[in-house]
Protein backbone atom coordinates (compact mmCIF):
# COMPACT_ATOMS: atom_id res chain seq x y z
CA UNK A 1 0.00 0.00 0.00
CA UNK A 2 0.99 3.59 -0.98
CA UNK A 3 1.23 6.09 2.14
CA UNK A 4 0.46 9.32 1.56
CA UNK A 5 1.53 12.71 3.47
CA UNK A 6 -2.54 12.46 4.56
CA UNK A 7 -1.90 9.10 6.37
CA UNK A 8 1.74 10.00 7.71
CA UNK A 9 0.37 13.80 8.88
CA UNK A 10 -2.75 13.41 9.34
CA UNK A 11 -4.94 14.13 12.10
CA UNK A 12 -3.97 10.69 13.98
CA UNK A 13 -0.03 11.65 13.53
CA UNK A 14 0.06 14.90 14.02
CA UNK A 15 -2.68 15.46 16.29
CA UNK A 16 -1.11 16.11 19.96
CA UNK A 17 1.24 18.96 18.29
CA UNK A 18 -0.43 22.71 18.16
CA UNK A 19 0.16 25.87 16.91
CA UNK A 20 0.62 25.75 13.17
CA UNK A 21 -1.27 24.78 10.24
CA UNK A 22 -0.60 22.33 7.13
CA UNK A 23 -1.46 21.42 4.00
CA UNK A 24 -0.32 18.26 1.78
CA UNK A 25 -0.14 16.01 -1.33
CA UNK A 26 0.88 13.07 -2.17
CA UNK A 27 4.71 13.44 -1.06
CA UNK A 28 4.77 16.46 -0.12
CA UNK A 29 4.19 18.40 3.29
CA UNK A 30 3.85 21.79 4.09
CA UNK A 31 3.80 23.21 7.64
CA UNK A 32 2.95 27.27 8.59
CA UNK A 33 4.22 28.03 11.62
CA UNK A 34 4.81 31.50 13.48
CA UNK A 35 4.67 33.32 10.02
CA UNK A 36 6.93 31.09 8.64
CA UNK A 37 6.34 28.31 6.16
CA UNK A 38 8.22 24.81 5.65
CA UNK A 39 7.79 22.96 3.01
CA UNK A 40 8.89 18.90 2.79
CA UNK A 41 9.07 16.57 0.39
CA UNK A 42 9.70 12.84 0.52
CA UNK A 43 10.70 11.17 -2.21
CA UNK A 44 11.10 7.88 -3.33
CA UNK A 45 7.20 7.83 -2.64
CA UNK A 46 6.71 6.42 0.65
CA UNK A 47 5.69 3.02 0.87
CA UNK A 48 4.50 0.77 3.76
CA UNK A 49 6.86 -0.75 5.66
CA UNK A 50 7.64 -4.46 5.41
CA UNK A 51 9.44 -5.49 8.55
CA UNK A 52 8.97 -3.66 11.74
CA UNK A 53 12.10 -1.44 13.50
CA UNK A 54 12.49 0.01 16.72
CA UNK A 55 13.82 3.13 18.24
CA UNK A 56 16.03 2.95 21.36
CA UNK A 57 17.55 5.42 23.85
CA UNK A 58 20.09 5.61 26.42
CA UNK A 59 20.33 6.29 30.15
CA UNK A 60 19.65 9.60 31.27
CA UNK A 61 16.47 12.28 31.00
CA UNK A 62 14.74 12.63 27.59
CA UNK A 63 11.58 15.02 26.44
CA UNK A 64 8.98 12.88 25.36
CA UNK A 65 6.89 13.94 22.07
Amino acid sequence: ATYTMGVIAGTTGMGELRGFTYTYGATTFRMTAGGYVYTFTLTPTPQAPTAYGSITAGAGTFATW
